[in-house]
Parts: structure tokens; C-alpha cells; sequence
């Protein structure tokens, strides 16, 4: 039996919502965010957004961020935004704390 994956609220984020399809299905990482508060359950929502945050006290280096999302199943590539990947996972937790729109996808 294989061990649970270590951020189970963002793996869930990354694999279903900010996959290969993520352009194709929001304007943009935020819709894929926005897609994801609205269709989950709010203790998946919250755990991570703790998840979030617990990885921005770890300062983990840009290239374990980029491995470490790579690993989750994240297909979104800071950089093509003009970003890196530790100023999007900060813009991550607060694109989580915000109340979704239920109007928008």
C-alpha cells in the first residue's frame, strides 16, 4: 500500500484543477482556484490553504517548489506568467483565504 501524498488538499488542487486543461477550463490559474473553492467541500478548501502556508514556512528554494508541484500533478508553470514559483505560491494562500465568487469559473 503506498503512503498518502504528503499535501493531500494540493494534490487534489493540482490534479484536478490546475492540470493540462487549466487554460482551457479558467481564464487563469485564479479561475482554476476560484473553480476549486467553489466545487469542494470547505474542509478540502481550508486544508490546502493550510498546506499553502505551512510550505511558505518551510523557504523552500525555487527549484523544490518547482519539483515539488511538478510532483503533485501541477501543470502550471509559474514562469510563462512572468512569476516565480515562490511569489505564486504566496499568491496561492492568498487566492485561497478569499471567498470565491460563485458566479465566476
Amino acid at each position: 500500500m503506498s503512503a498518502p501524498p504528503p499535501y493531500p488538499g494540493l494534490t487534489h488542487l493540482c490534479h484536478g484543477y490546475l492540470d493540462e486543461d487549466c487554460n482551457s477550463d479558467s481564464d487563469s490559474w485564479q479561475g482554476a482556484v476560484r473553480r476549486f473553492m467553489t466545487k469542494e467541500p470547505p474542509a478540502l478548501v481550508a486544508q490546502a490553504r493550510a498546506e499553502t502556508v505551512a510550505l511558505l514556512r518551510r523557504g523552500l528554494s525555487e527549484r523544490d517548489l518547482a519539483d515539488l508541484f511538478g510532483a503533485i500533478g501541477s501543470r502550471y508553470w509559474p514562469a510563462g506568467d512572468g512569476t516565480s514559483f515562490g511569489i505564486w505560491v504566496r499568491e496561492l494562500a492568498v487566492a485561497l483565504q478569499a471567498s470565491p465568487d460563485p458566479g465566476t469559473s
